[in-house]
């Protein structure tokens, strides 16, 4: 579940990005200065720069951004989310989220950051000190021979911290 978590937080890490640079260009009462530093691939401290840019970039943007035509990703409203781990072994679980609230997405905490501008690379390390995922689900799978089936309402709360 934590893999989900980081696709889905190094995910919004670069859409941000993306909107920020894509409308800079594009439009000119946009400057991303506005939003974040910006970097230069040159840098001998592009990694510390980029990581910095995010820590500053994702708080801002979560709320939306209008010049940029940016929606609010805090919370983020998503029509499904499936989370398919069946397979082989002892435990397998299909898990749907359907119409779900996305919650703490901009308390993104980024620990390391690798840019290779080259070869348009980019990896981070971070956390989400606190997700919520608030609405309906339906399980399917088994753990063991013991068959988990189910659905209804759901507060899904996932914490770095227990």
């Amino acid at each position: 579940m934590m893999e989900v978590c980081r696709v889905f937080s190094v995910a919004i890490v670069c859409v941000c990005l993306a909107a920020v640079t894509s409308a800079a260009s594009k439009n000119n009462r946009v400057r991303v200065g506005d939003f974040a530093s910006a970097c230069k691939a040159n840098d001998p401290e592009l990694n510390e720069c980029v990581r910095q840019a995010i820590i500053t970039t994702i708080p801002k943007m979560a709320k939306g951004v209008r010049d940029l035509g940016l929606i609010p990703f805090d919370p983020l409203k998503v029509p499904q989310v499936v989370i398919d781990q069946r397979g082989n072994g002892p435990v397998g679980l299909k898990l749907t989220f359907v119409n779900s609230e996305h919650v703490g997405v901009s308390g993104l905490a980024p620990h390391s950051v690798k840019v290779v501008p080259e070869r348009m690379y980019f990896e981070i390390n971070s956390t989400l000190p606190k997700y919520r995922i608030i609405g309906d689900y339906e399980v399917e799978g088994r753990i063991l021979l013991l068959p988990l089936i189910g659905n209804g309402p759901s507060d899904f709360t996932m914490s770095a911290y227990f």
